[in-house]
């Protein structure tokens, strides 16, 4: 058993915890959906399903209004790819939300995929969806795999990146407000000596995203581990809300880095290392693999690293 797993977790509020078996029940839902199309002679190309979707964070998600749901599937969905799914896609707005379902298998990227606003993309769970790809570019903003828009969420698959040769690279990038990040496992690795860097996940702007239940990590697959390899990584006024969740990096990065002045919460969480030179981060019921750094202010309620070493309110040993 791991340091994350023996610490309290978050008991969750009988309206999440209703949100969440609805959620559960819906992806049931499609996931049978998806293996009648399979087994049928039916075809079921370029169809767009409207359902009832409850979820958290808009109109639409409160169960206000109705849900535009779009498959993608290796066989027998509305696409077989999820750029043809999100291009087609051009009324998305508050009220008027989509979703996109992408059912099991390995989904290969060959281009960044950019999130339009108010439409979120859902896999079939992390050890049933994955998307992969090798990207990268000397801008970081310009070296993810996923852009991601506003009022949008990105959950329940895992995402591969491999890092392109003298380049940052990322799996997922946001500027934009009230994003979501639920039940995703990331993993951003590359050959250190030839990257620039190395982000599961990069914010900046006013980046607000909300992360639960969900592991990041990057790391070296070749040479040795690099100091410019992050778990996540904050510029701007970017902040973020984590909960149950695992950030790590490493041996020589940071597994949080924030130059960001924002508020950001991190709850039932562990985070392996963290530094901030501005801004405020609070850890509560916690663990991190070090005592945090940097100029900006440490809060520490009930957190301790995990060599078990309680740290004081202000994180320190």
């Amino acid at each position: 058993m791991n340091t994350i797993e023996q610490y309290p977790r978050e008991p969750q509020s009988r309206e999440r915890h209703s949100q969440k078996q609805f959620t559960a029940a819906v992806c049931a839902l499609l996931a049978i959906i998806s293996w009648t199309a399979l087994v049928s002679p039916a075809k079921a190309h370029n169809k767009v399903v409207v359902v009832p979707l409850l979820g958290e964070s808009n109109n639409a998600r409160n169960g206000q209004s109705l849900r535009n749901v779009i498959t993608v599937s290796k066989k027998n969905g509305d696409f077989d790819n999820i750029h043809g799914a999100m291009d087609s896609i051009n009324d998305a707005e508050q009220g008027n939300e989509y979703l996109i379902f992408i059912g099991p298998g390995e989904y290969e990227l060959g281009r960044t995929l950019v999130m339009k606003n108010f439409v979120d993309i859902s896999g079939s769970g992390p050890t049933l969806t994955t998307l992969q790809g090798t990207f990268g570019s000397t801008d970081f903003t310009q070296s993810a795999m996923i852009n991601m828009g506003a009022v949008t969420r990105i959950s329940n698959m895992t995402i591969q990146v491999t890092a392109s040769a003298t380049t940052h690279a990322a799996g997922i990038y946001s500027e934009k407000n009230r994003g979501e990040i639920d039940n995703i496992i990331m993993r951003t690795h590359g050959n250190s000596p030839q990257n620039l860097g190395l982000y599961a996940v990069l914010l900046s702007g006013n980046a607000n995203i909300k992360i639960n239940d969900s592991n990041f990590d990057a790391f070296s697959s070749t040479g040795a581990p690099s100091a410019d390899h992050y778990g996540i990584f904050m510029l701007g006024d970017a902040k973020v809300n984590i909960a149950g969740s695992t950030v790590s990096q490493d041996a020589a990065g940071s597994a949080i880095y924030s130059t960001s002045s924002e508020y950001s919460l991190i709850k039932y969480s562990f985070v392996k290392s963290l530094f901030s030179s501005a801004g405020t981060f609070r850890l509560d019921h916690s663990i991190t693999g070090s005592a945090l750094s940097g100029a900006g202010t440490h809060i520490c309620i009930l957190t301790a690293t995990n060599f078990g070493s309680v740290l004081n309110n202000d994180c320190s040993n």
